[in-house]
């Protein structure tokens, strides 16, 4: 079996304190209709707005965020990282309700800005404690929901392509090749990240021969020849697209996602044959 990484690096280590990352847009509320029994709300509508507005309200999710961030700092320094987490945690189920709502819903911009600075922190310095206890998924988790306020932020990137690259997987792994790609290009300097990526190529290699060749003794009885002739296409096909794609300078794409859209594709014009 693969040893873990013995090293986190600087990219991966350290608590991050604020995140600088813009809120989603928020789409307008729907026109009131003229009939005011068609816009009285329902029992169950009732009830669900009832549920929406339990829990703190947004100034004190973000001051209670802030302050289980930094009880989680000072765990994570004293060596305790189970219960680091866990705080990260806390502070995270706080804050992600507020990423959803408005300015004035989320209580003012200035408000909105540190709700989504506090949880940007909790996310990366919660990946980044699931590192040192090898929690690869968790870590993956905390590190995407980052990526999905900001896109290019070198330390989920960089954290999400560690804990992708131990799950040693053919798919995790190239996953892994994609983060550090990106870190490699938003900063060509970071020896790290370039490091990181060489290994993520490599193992890769490795995953994929393996691959082949256990492929390759199963059609010795000729049993699996046309799963192995379909596999030889797709991966043809797989790696027009990602030429195709650099080319184009569009983003890369996995094996994985490749196959997943082309099955979408191939189920489309099944349907449409069918109508």
């Amino acid at each position: 079996l693969k040893q873990p990484l013995p090293a986190l690096g600087a990219m991966a280590a350290g608590a991050d304190t604020a995140g600088d990352v813009d809120m989603p847009d928020v789409a307008a509320d729907p026109p009131k209709g003229d009939n005011a029994a068609e816009d009285a709300p329902t029992t169950e509508e009732a009830e669900n707005t009832q549920e929406a507005d339990t829990g703190p309200p947004p100034e004190e999710r973000v001051v209670l965020a802030e302050a289980a961030k930094e009880a989680g700092n000072g765990l994570l320094k004293a060596g305790d990282t189970n219960s680091a987490i866990a705080r990260y945690e806390e502070g995270i189920d706080l804050t992600k309700p507020l990423l959803g709502k408005s300015p004035e819903e989320a209580g003012g911009e200035e408000l909105q800005r540190r709700g989504v600075a506090v949880h940007t922190a909790l996310c990366l310095n919660s990946a980044q404690a699931c590192l040192k206890q090898s929690a690869w998924a968790l870590a993956i988790e905390h590190a995407s929901q980052v990526l999905l306020l900001d896109r290019d932020n070198m330390k989920a990137l960089f954290r999400r392509g560690v804990a992708a690259l131990n799950l040693d997987t053919e798919g995790r792994v190239e996953e892994a090749r994609v983060d550090f790609t990106r870190v490699a290009q938003l900063d060509p300097s970071n020896r790290e990240a370039r490091e990181h990526l060489q290994r993520a190529k490599e193992r890769l290699k490795e995953l994929r021969l393996r691959e082949k060749e256990r492929l390759s003794a199963a059609m010795k009885g000729g049993l699996y020849q046309e799963q192995h002739d379909k596999l030889g296409r797709q991966q043809a096909a797989y790696e027009e697209e990602v030429k195709r794609r650099k080319i184009a300078g569009e983003d890369e794409i996995t094996f994985e996602a490749w196959l997943k859209k082309e099955k979408e594709r191939e189920d489309e014009q099944k349907k449409k044959t069918k109508e």
